[in-house]
């Protein structure tokens, strides 16, 4: 069955009825956008629609978080039934931050902006990551003009 991942960037009520419409085609997945205002601008999700959508939905939920590693807001993400987390290597200090940090919690992964080349994706994978799972954003939210995005070409082999 192949799968299929709806993004819920904002609260809309649509996803419940989309979800029902499309699970008994697909294995559906829920993606979850979390924003502070740093990476990206700053949009209606809170923490707290994660357990809702994981119990309302009964499906698989990953959650991207565009936030610092510092945010107060942590504390509700790592405590939320999400099946995935991804952080964003941007939000460390350091890779010894980094590391520190992914460490607490076997759900969390490592998110990318488009700016990364590849290469140096995976030697920071080699350096921080227990697995090779993680999230490579094709384009920066909230920018009009993109000046880097991939190949997807590129992409095909990986």
């Amino acid at each position: 069955m192949a799968k299929i991942t709806l993004s819920y960037i904002c609260a809309n009520t649509l996803i419940y009825d989309t979800v029902n419409a499309l699970e008994t085609r697909y294995d559906v997945g829920v993606h979850v956008d979390l924003m502070d205002g740093h990476f990206v601008p700053r949009l209606g999700v809170h923490p707290e629609i994660i357990d809702i959508l994981k119990e309302e939905l009964e499906v698989p939920i990953d959650v991207h978080c565009m936030i610092t590693a510092n945010n107060h807001a942590w504390k509700d993400i790592l405590s939320s039934n999400a099946d995935v987390i991804y952080v964003h290597y941007e939000a460390f200090h350091s890779d010894e931050h980094a590391l520190e940090f992914l460490n607490q919690d076997k759900r969390l992964r490592l998110a990318f902006k488009p700016h990364w080349p590849l290469k140096q994706i995976y030697s920071i994978l080699a350096n921080l990551a227990s697995n090779d799972d993680f999230l490579l954003m094709a384009y920066n939210p909230g920018i009009t003009n993109q000046d880097r995005t991939y190949n997807l070409d590129d992409l095909k082999d990986i």
